[in-house]
């Protein structure tokens, strides 16, 4: 277990450059063709209860020119090259609008190229698949400050969603949510992400803007609402940025999120986690565990890492509940007194994945 870092504040101590050189060294090194082998079961499909942090849909916005795929594929799709567009910067203003389009009409372009893998395939891979094997990074033990926390966990949280026809109009439309990079080509987001039986197909984006496709589901736990996919990367496009997966984070213990609320892409919230409890998403059905945690999200932020001081994965978003004062009034909840923040803790996570074989 982690040591208990809730008298470490994370504006306490400044960060170094030496993990900077360990993610060189750790994507050079996995990007070898990488083992990962899959093993299934049917898990017992649930409905939950309480309400998913997933986005709605996003209404279709103007397509600005040179579209970015980050895939270079030799077909025309009508998309350009992510040399088009800027980087998503940690200090420039963050354009929403762009980033919707750059994704819908990527995904779109990925589509018409035949380089994505169906919803529906993807939807029967998730609800067969009980674990994966896979190489993660070792956990990072350096605490961090705020800003350095953001700087160094923004090149690993990801955009994941998907394109559908609403079937009132012949446009696309994008459904958006949020995940985060474990492996060069491996990305964990939400069950309930995945689980969509509405979806053309899945892309998810980088923070420098880069689209790749889902190709494969390798994990999925309904109860435990995670999920672990894997994505094409074409020769000579960058890699996925891997995070650590850390085994606990205690009561008190200080995190931050990195999430996309209601597509207000790259939103930093800070707090601290304050309990861990049983959670059942029916009446009969089976019980998991969730962290809850003070600091801010909303719909949109499903998927997202939940990171230590440390910048390690502790946990990811999954949902929220409402607790509203009961004035007696059925035609009213009354007055909103807190927001319940529940979180799939790492070890969830972790149940997902074996180690290879040595």
């Amino acid at each position: 277990l982690l040591n208990d870092p809730s008298t470490a504040s994370l504006n306490t101590v400044r960060s170094s450059s030496p993990r900077r050189h360990f993610m060189k060294s750790y994507l050079i090194t996995l990007l070898a063709p990488a083992l990962i082998l899959v093993s299934g079961r049917t898990p017992n499909l649930a409905q939950s209860a309480e309400s998913s942090a997933e986005s709605s849909a996003v209404p279709s916005v103007g397509v600005p020119t040179g579209v970015s795929t980050g895939v270079s594929t030799g077909v025309s799709t009508g998309v350009s090259t992510a040399s088009d567009l800027p980087e998503i910067s940690a200090e420039s203003p963050v354009a929403d609008e762009e980033i919707r389009a750059r994704f819908r009409t990527g995904l779109e372009g990925l589509q018409r190229a035949k380089l994505t893998t169906s919803g529906e395939e993807l939807n029967e891979q998730l609800k067969g698949r009980a674990e994966c094997t896979l190489s993660l990074p070792p956990e990072w033990t350096e605490q961090l400050t705020t800003e350095s926390l953001f700087r160094d966990c923004r090149p690993s949280t990801l955009i994941v969603g998907n394109i559908y026809k609403c079937g009132k109009c012949s446009r696309w439309h994008e459904s958006m949510a949020s995940g985060f990079a474990i492996a060069p080509d491996v990305v964990a987001t939400n069950y309930h992400v995945m689980e969509n039986d509405k979806a053309a197909t899945f892309a998810v984006m980088t923070a420098a803007g880069n689209l790749y496709p889902v190709i494969e589901v390798l994990a999925g736990n309904e109860e435990d609402d995670a999920a672990i996919v894997r994505v094409s990367i074409p020769e000579g496009k960058p890699a996925l940025t891997p995070v650590p997966i850390a085994a606990h984070t205690r009561i008190g213990g200080r995190v931050a999120v990195i999430s996309h609320p209601a597509g207000q892409f790259y939103t930093f919230t800070e707090g601290m986690v304050s309990r861990y409890a049983a959670f059942q998403s029916a009446d009969d059905g089976p019980t998991s565990v969730r962290m809850t945690i003070t600091a801010d999200y909303a719909r949109g932020s499903s998927g997202a890492p939940v990171f230590d001081s440390c910048g390690n994965v502790c946990g990811m978003v999954s949902s929220t509940k409402s607790i509203y004062y009961d004035k007696g009034n059925k035609d009213s909840k009354g007055d909103l007194q807190m927001v319940v923040n529940s979180c799939v803790p790492a070890a969830s996570i972790l149940n997902l994945i074996t180690a290879p074989k040595e």
